[in-house]
């Protein structure tokens, strides 16, 4: 069965462009126009999806526009992919001495806690969850930002600099977050 998508914007040519890249990928799409549309069809309709203009309250991802309908297509599968994979999704992770509450959105190394900015957050309980794992660019960016799309990976790098920062800053070395060189990252444990 498809996945259902609404989209709302008043801007019908924005409705229509993102329809019917949306459909050639077999998603069931509805276009409105506005807000009070949206609601009163969202009952009857119930989306997996709802893509709307930003004036119009509610977001998980944010494109600007004019955006590239690929790019579109693109976030929206992989939104539609994690709200499907989320559950399953361990609320406490250990990699060595490292805990990431996924619950309260926290990180702790010992005693120490560590302050996250909420994609450095996702990027640093990701590589927990899976110690040694190497991820490509391309991967992180999908997985953590929801979307696969080519020149976006310096997204990556820079946020894997910060989340190496800000761990160094706590006199956290263990674990670690290598760069495998022309490939991607891994968190790495001591020893291992």
């Amino acid at each position: 069965m498809s996945s259902k998508i609404m989209v709302v914007d008043d801007e019908k040519h924005i409705v229509e462009l993102a329809r019917l890249y949306l459909v050639r990928e077999g998603y069931e799409v509805e276009g409105v126009g506005d807000g009070s549309q949206a609601v009163a069809r969202f009952g009857q309709l119930k989306p997996d999806l709802v893509i709307l203009d930003i004036m119009l309250p509610g977001a998980d991802d944010y494109l600007t526009k004019p955006f590239h309908p690929q790019e579109l297509v693109a976030r929206a599968k992989a939104l539609l992919r994690r709200a499907r994979s989320e559950p399953d999704q361990p609320k406490l992770v250990r990699a060595g001495k490292l805990e990431v509450d996924i619950e309260r959105h926290q990180v702790r190394h010992g005693s120490e806690r560590v302050q996250l900015r909420p994609k450095e957050f996702d990027l640093l309980a990701l590589l927990a969850r899976h110690p040694g794992r190497v991820f490509q660019r391309g991967e992180l960016l999908d997985l953590v930002w929801g979307y696969d799309f080519p020149g976006y990976t310096r997204t990556v790098d820079v946020h894997v600099q910060q989340v190496r920062e800000k761990l160094a800053a706590a006199n956290i070395t263990d674990p670690s977050i290598q760069t495998v060189w022309g490939v991607g990252y891994r968190l790495e444990l001591a020893g291992s």
